[in-house]
């Protein structure tokens, strides 16, 4: 007789609802560690393709000028492997310019009082070092140096990438 009397409630228990609640923060925790992965992998790719793109772009100007110089400062008239942090080069027209990295992280061309950056701004460069060796009797200059994002390091890791070049030096 008590099973008639008690009515079919409708509705959830509270245990039903708590076990929901549960199972919905375990899914959206693994939703939420999903979407972080994905933001992150596009960021660090994105960083990776600009630095890259900047450091080829550099490292094709520093060597199209080293190309076309009539001279470059004292480094190749000894060409003794020393490495510098800048190189000067003079063109056929008498003007100079010095490639090397600014305080801004940036790497520049500085001739005379002009200051023409090749890298942007979301890069910054370190350790740009020219050196000079003779091969074959000819003045073969190696640049290298590193760009890293200008803003802070991506999570997961730095994305610093090193560049490196060479270029011989026929004067004109």
């Amino acid at each position: 007789m008590k099973s008639m009397l008690r009515k079919k409630s409708k509705g959830f228990t509270f245990i039903e609802i708590i076990i929901s609640v549960a199972i919905l923060s375990i899914l959206s925790t693994f939703v939420a560690a999903l979407i972080f992965l994905i933001l992150r992998s596009t960021s660090k790719t994105s960083s990776q393709k600009e630095i890259k793109q900047n450091g080829n772009t550099a490292l094709l100007v520093i060597q199209e000028f080293i190309r076309k110089a009539d001279s470059i400062d004292s480094m190749t008239q000894y060409c003794d492997g020393e490495q510098h942090e800048s190189i000067t080069m003079t063109s056929s027209d008498g003007l100079t310019s010095t490639f090397s990295c600014q305080e801004t992280g940036e790497i520049a061309s500085s001739s005379g009082i002009t200051v023409t950056a090749i890298t942007g701004s979301t890069v910054r460069c370190s350790d740009f070092f020219v050196s000079c060796t003779l091969a074959d009797g000819i003045p073969l200059l190696d640049i290298s140096f590193s760009l890293s994002p200008a803003s802070a390091p991506v999570i997961g890791g730095t994305d610093a990438s090193n560049f490196q070049g060479k270029v011989g030096f026929y004067p004109n």
